[in-house]
């Protein structure tokens, strides 16, 4: 049955995960600076993108210098409040840098978070653990990326 607002839903779901997508390209891809990001910088610098986009709840750590892991979870519920509240990677707790939450007649849901160099190194495992505050009633999607020559202060001023 295709429902008008299931339609609706999923059409705003997927406009919030491209606004989440065109935040990472700004912060990573050399779009310009945005409010002086990050301070310091002379001039946009553009991250690489390392290996593929990955979906679910493993990923085996690339090679590089200078990485930062993001992971994004999306999720659907008809109730309100979700809440991804920590994701660890190999052992290795996560930092949550947005979230996003909308409802209508269901509930769409939208988190990213970033693990550093120091933190990937230190991962004893490829395996991600969520855990949830107020669990979706859908099964939820998860994908993950590495990227390489991420400037550390870059890291830092987005985990602010």
């Amino acid at each position: 049955m295709d429902d008008p607002k299931r339609r609706k839903i999923k059409r705003e779901r997927h406009i919030s995960l491209f606004i989440c997508m065109l935040i990472f390209s700004w912060l990573f891809l050399g779009f310009p600076q945005i409010f002086n990001f990050p301070s310091g910088i002379e001039e946009a610098q553009a991250a690489d993108l390392i290996g593929s986009w990955t979906a679910g709840l493993s990923h085996t750590a690339e090679s590089g210098s200078n990485r930062a892991l993001i992971f994004i979870a999306h999720a659907e519920s008809s109730g309100t409040g979700l809440n991804l509240a920590t994701v660890t990677y190999g052992g290795q707790a996560m930092t949550k840098i947005v979230e996003y939450e909308h409802t209508l007649s269901y509930t769409a849901y939208a988190s990213a978070f970033i693990l550093d160099e120091a933190g990937i190194a230190a991962a004893t495992s490829s395996d991600f653990v969520v855990t949830w505050g107020t669990a979706p009633d859908a099964t939820p999607g998860f994908s993950s990326v590495f990227l390489s020559n991420v400037i550390a202060t870059a890291v830092s001023r987005i985990i602010l």
